[in-house]
């Protein structure tokens, strides 16, 4: 009985482990897809979610032009006393890279480096006294540099630091972390390229010619920002279909063994009460591999490019208020179907909105509304159920509203809105608006943000 059980967790585990990190990745391409495009914002947001998945204190290192200057940019922990210490003993560590320094190491190989034993003695001993003593209260045992690649070069660095009795970060965390930095560097580099961009914009608007230059600069500024969206989009959907994957061939098959061994255990047993448990532990493991098809629905939506966004959004209503009562209707459609990375944002804020329905409306019928006009797309969702008053929703952060805020970031991302009609007892009614792409009302609305 030993042997078997261990013959089925270790992979459930393992497929556990590796789905967490996947979704580790998704999670950090979504956020970072929605944060505003300031790199002090998207730096940030990288160390609080780095640190917060691997239970290590983060720290951001920025590399100069120079390519000499290194200095620390962001510092996270979760622990407030652990964080000040960091940022107090990193802020005194020299920006100059030494020959030996570990970060001009992982900068010069372009790879992750370990920093335990004398190398971490001697990054301890490179600090003044007053923050050698804090860096040691600390309790520091080992860290992880990851050089952080983006367009063919190294724009910095993403360490983790461990503290106390856990074990040195491995090889898998290593690979984990690299794959961390790298897709961090690509979102720091785009916010960069993006300010970079905007600051030209200011200089030359003084220029004579400013009206002239104002627009080539706009248009340059969407194409870059439309090819950042396009990248995120892609990145955010290939994560999901690697989850999906992951799930199915992994955790689900997992699962499929469970329940098999259950039957054949429950076939040997005499005892009615064995019986009675062994059958129910297999309906648990059944409604579970039920469970996690479901996610693979939410993960992957089957046709959305073949098919369109309306009638796939009718498949994920039938799929979704299935055995809830909730009747869902699609009306009107789209002239032209959007391109692929509009058509991704426009079906996951509707199903996102629909999931919110599903969850807390307590609604009775729900409709899609499609419109296209001459300036974008426009996809109403409308309910019977209990409405809410949206004002104290936003101030009270209600649960299930906060799928409203990823609803908001990515139709910002994508140059649109969404706006929120509801009140107690009257059922919600959500509208969201996304511009065709390069479009002069998308221009304009570039215009009033720079």
């Amino acid at each position: 009985m030993t042997k078997e059980r261990a013959g089925v967790d270790v992979p459930t585990l393992a497929g556990l482990r590796d789905t967490s990190r996947a979704e580790a990745l998704a999670e950090l391409s979504g956020t970072l897809a929605g944060v505003e495009l300031v790199p002090e914002a998207v730096i940030q947001q990288v160390a609080e979610l780095v640190s917060r998945f691997l239970g290590d204190t983060a720290v951001v290192r920025l590399t100069a032009a120079d390519a000499v200057a290194h200095a620390p940019v962001a510092v996270h922990d979760t622990e407030a006393s652990v964080l000040k210490a960091v940022r107090a003993a990193v802020s005194a560590l020299p920006s100059g890279l030494a020959a030996r320094d570990p970060y001009a190491e992982a900068i010069r190989n372009r790879q992750a480096v370990a920093v335990i034993g004398s190398v971490l003695a001697d990054l301890r001993d490179a600090l003044p006294p007053a923050s050698r003593s804090t860096f040691d209260s600390v309790g520091m045992s080992s860290a992880l540099i990851a050089p952080m690649r983006a367009r063919g070069r190294v724009i910095g660095t993403l360490s983790l630091w461990r503290r106390g009795e856990r074990a040195a970060h491995s090889e898998r965390d290593r690979q984990f972390v690299q794959e961390l930095a790298d897709r961090s560097a690509l979102a720091i580099d785009g916010a960069q390229l993006v300010e970079r961009l905007q600051k030209e914009l200011a200089d030359r608007t003084l220029a004579e010619d400013n009206l002239r230059l104002t627009v080539e600069l706009l248009q340059r500024l969407d194409e870059k920002r439309r090819a950042l969206v396009e990248s995120m989009v892609s990145a955010q959907e290939q994560e999901r279909k690697r989850i999906a994957a992951d799930v199915h061939d992994d955790s689900i098959q997992a699962m499929a063994a469970v329940g098999i061994r259950l039957q054949t255990l429950r076939r040997q047993i005499d005892d009615p009460a064995l019986i009675g448990m062994a059958h129910g532990i297999e309906e648990i493991v059944s409604e579970s591999v039920q469970r996690l098809r479901n996610l693979l629905f939410q993960l992957d939506p089957a046709g959305l490019e073949s098919v369109g966004v309306g009638r796939a959004l009718q498949t994920y209503m039938e799929h979704t208020f299935r055995d809830t009562g909730i009747v869902g209707s699609v009306q009107g459609t789209f002239t032209h179907e959007p391109s692929n990375d509009l058509r991704i944002i426009i079906y996951r804020i509707a199903q996102e909105g629909l999931t919110n329905v599903r969850k807390h409306a307590h609604a009775s019928r729900v409709m899609v509304g499609l419109v296209e006009d001459p300036s974008g797309y426009t996809v109403t969702i409308r309910d019977d159920g209990k409405g809410f008053d949206v004002a104290d929703s936003g101030a009270r952060n209600l649960p299930g509203h906060l799928g409203m805020r990823a609803m908001l970031d990515r139709a910002h991302l994508a140059g649109g809105w969404v706006q929120t009609d509801s009140a107690p007892g009257e059922g919600t009614s959500v509208v969201i608006w996304v511009p065709f792409p390069g479009s002069e009302i998308e221009l304009t609305g570039l215009l009033l943000d720079a």
